[in-house]
């Protein structure tokens, strides 16, 4: 029966560590809340990014949101204006590692009419689709 029960977790073991790895790994997504603007009308690109975390838990005490790293918007600047930047954060742990779940809300305008691409935003290594 002790047997039966042994194997029964270290089956378990087994599923559950290649999804705790998968969650491990930095990720980035960039969604536009439209497709077609009308003159002088704004949009709104959420920005979802998974890091690990990497702090003493010394520095949990002295964590500061604006130590958190932004993703880089300088490829919307030649047809866009960036109006403002919302951030949220949220962190959580996994497998002795913390990781931070980071959506920021940025809200553009474009400087022309006509049709236009949101092009590819990039936050540490990681590169959205345009």
């Amino acid at each position: 029966m002790v047997s039966r029960l042994t194997t029964t977790l270290l089956f378990l073991m087994t599923l559950i560590t290649p999804l705790s790895q998968v969650q491990a790994a930095d990720s980035l997504t960039v969604e536009a809340d439209r497709t077609e603007l009308y003159e002088n009308d704004t949009l709104t690109l959420t920005v979802q990014s998974t890091i690990e975390l990497d702090f003493s838990l010394g520095d949990i005490f002295n964590f500061n949101m604006s130590d958190l790293p932004m993703p880089d918007l300088s490829a919307l600047e030649p047809d866009f204006e960036v109006l403002a930047r919302n951030q949220q954060y949220q962190v959580h742990s996994s497998s002795n590692a913390m990781f931070a779940d980071i959506t920021w809300s940025i809200q553009i305008a474009p400087n022309r009419t006509g049709e236009l691409e949101i092009p590819p935003i990039t936050f540490r290594n990681q590169t959205s689709e345009a």
